[in-house]
């Protein structure tokens, strides 16, 4: 079964140099995917590097510096930089075969001779498999994704599959109503396409991904209905994460941001507590605001008063009113400092 690998970091003990090397967000990314960044100890030395042939490569821990052994690697002239930092090479996991101990190297002079290298380790984990939605169009609730594979290198095992449940029913084959295995979705995009004559009106359901032809559930998707769904089941808002220094709020991509909804919004309370309520909210910003990251991603600067470890909610309300639009989502902080 192809396993998913994920870096954790080692710093290695320091040289006298004045070449820093760091791994940003080891697995973080989806499919374990790291950057390195190098940083120098003042802009003429940054300066300096401009026209170098210095570079990176990425090598097995222990292993000769012939070319041979280089897993992936970078001129550092071509990575993007300011100030005296270069924002270096992205990597994922798809570069290693095997778990294990591994390396970064930076070289001088288009030559092996390193100095500086940065140590790390590749762990196995079960899938690739990142997530379960039930994707909207229009009315109707018609797909399934396999979030976290790419149709090239990062693939479904042999025997993973996904099955679909009503939402209380066990997982024997009995209660089966539509089936694939994940392998066979990859030219479909891993999309399944719900067959909707096999589902009720009203009724909830769920997709589940299971490993190696068991019927041990590896992951699920939310309840999800076929039809109109009851307004406060609605999934309006899809995840909400710290990340560089804001919180980003991912919102259904079938959203209307027409000028007359620029004042509908979102905010960010604490779990449980009423959020028909001002001096509850902790953060919070309107939908046709600048400040969006992308076409369904806002992006909310970092508020004063999350607690990493805590359970929060957001929620998306209607024209400047506590009127709420679908169901809240609910999210642990992490990586907040």
């Amino acid at each position: 079964m192809l396993k998913k690998l994920l870096t954790s970091l080692i710093l290695l003990s320091s040289f006298s140099m004045a070449i820093e090397l760091e791994l940003i967000n080891p697995g973080q990314y989806a499919n374990g995917t790291s950057n390195i960044e190098i940083i120098f100890n003042n802009y003429e030395e940054y300066q300096a590097k401009k026209n170098s042939t210095d570079w990176i490569g990425v090598y097995k821990k222990g292993a000769s510096r012939d070319w041979e052994n280089v897993l992936t690697w970078a001129w550092v002239k071509d990575l993007p930089g300011s100030g005296d930092r270069y924002y270096a090479h992205k990597f994922s996991d798809t570069h290693f075969t095997e778990p294990g101990e591994y390396e970064v190297r930076y070289f001088e002079n288009n030559s092996y001779d390193i100095e500086k290298s940065i140590s790390f380790t590749i762990k196995k984990v079960e899938s690739y498999l990142l997530g379960l939605r039930v994707s909207t169009y229009a009315d109707l609730r018609q797909t399934v994704l396999l979030r976290g594979f790419d149709g090239k290198n990062i693939i479904p095992a042999e025997k993973d599959w996904v099955g679909i449940y009503k939402i209380n029913d066990d997982n024997t084959w009995e209660n089966v109503i539509q089936w694939a295995w994940a392998k066979e979705l990859k030219d479909n995009y891993y999309l399944l396409q719900l067959n909707l004559d096999k589902l009720e009106e009203g009724v909830q359901y769920e997709a589940r991904y299971f490993l190696n032809n068991s019927f041990a559930t590896y992951k699920k998707s939310q309840p999800f209905y076929v039809g109109e769904l009851p307004e406060d089941e609605k999934e309006i808002v899809f995840s909400t994460k710290f990340y560089n220094g804001a919180l980003r709020v991912s919102l259904d991509q079938f959203l209307d941001f027409r000028e007359e909804l620029s004042k509908t919004w979102v905010g960010v309370f604490k779990k449980d507590v009423p959020y028909k309520n001002y001096e509850n909210l902790i953060a919070w910003t309107y939908v046709n605001e600048v400040n969006r990251a992308s076409t369904n991603t806002l992006k909310i600067l970092k508020p004063e008063l999350l607690i990493n470890g805590e359970e929060y909610q957001t929620v998306y309300f209607n024209n400047d009113s506590y009127t709420q639009l679908g169901k809240a989502f609910i999210f642990t902080l992490e990586g907040y400092n």
